[in-house]
């Protein structure tokens, strides 16, 4: 097959020095040089050989990869080795999907379950850098479905009060009962 030039389409070429290349390996950096051809007829100087580009992945295989990370529950790095990517293309990859996904408020409001209207809530007591807080979190009593967790410095009427009114007025929870065990014991409330 004859050369021939990729603006004109002129088979009236000659050879014009060379070019060098440079892709990033896994044993480092290789350099390798391309000819260049000058078109005779045109005047422009072209190269025939392409390029190495980047190499871009499928949605399907960064897809296959995340979920990989997330259920497997191993670490970034032995899913990066396993699949032959850099563990921080994972982990970028990890970081857009989570910023792009929708927040537990968003999720309830948009599923909308057939809630009983009994509400389990309790407390576990966490320490994180050195400080207390408490992660309250509300369940559903016969679907157990969690309709919302928050983390607050502590159990107090206050944060109480805050987190039973994202329930009922922001999450439309049809609150017939609730079940807890926040500071006094175990109490039904009716509301």
């Amino acid at each position: 097959m004859k050369k021939s030039c990729p603006r004109c389409s002129s088979l009236n070429i000659k050879k014009k020095g060379f070019t060098k290349s440079c892709s990033k390996t896994k044993r480092g950096f290789t350099e390798r040089k391309l000819q260049r051809y000058l078109c005779k007829y045109c005047n422009k100087s072209f190269t025939l050989e392409v390029r190495n580009k980047r190499k871009r992945h499928s949605r399907e295989f960064i897809e296959a990869a995340i979920k990989r990370y997330m259920e497997d529950n191993t670490t970034i790095r032995s899913v990066s080795n396993s699949l032959g990517i850099s563990h921080q293309r994972l982990l970028n990859w990890v970081m857009q999907y989570g910023e792009n996904a929708k927040s537990p408020l968003e999720v309830a409001l948009e599923i909308r379950p057939k809630y009983s209207g009994l509400l389990g809530v309790d407390g576990k007591e966490l320490k994180i850098n050195g400080r207390d807080f408490t992660l309250l979190v509300a369940q559903d009593i016969l679907t157990f479905d969690t309709v919302f967790f928050s983390l607050v410095e502590g159990e107090n009427m206050e944060e109480s009060r805050r987190f039973f009114l994202i329930i009922r007025d922001i999450l439309k929870y049809p609150v017939k009962g609730i079940v807890s065990d926040l500071g006094r014991g175990r109490v039904f409330i009716p509301l």
